[in-house]
């Protein structure tokens, strides 16, 4: 069986690096114009689709092994 555990870690970092930076952005309305925020924000979007996808791959693959095995 396919563990999702660590996309699943992934997912929940990704997440809390987003709000980190939220939260700055929030709290300062000119740290959004800092470029290192905008950074964060975008690195944080790219991690979590990034473990998203392993999450759909993990998911077809255990779909594909269910198949073969009917």
């Amino acid at each position: 069986m396919i563990d999702f555990s660590v996309p699943m870690r992934g997912l929940g970092s990704a997440e809390a690096g987003f709000q980190r930076s939220a939260r700055k952005i929030a709290a300062d309305p000119t740290a959004g114009a800092d470029p290192n925020n905008a950074i964060d924000v975008l690195n944080a979007r790219n991690q979590y689709e990034g473990n998203l996808k392993v999450v759909h791959v993990e998911d077809e693959m255990t779909q594909s092994t269910l198949n073969l095995l009917a």
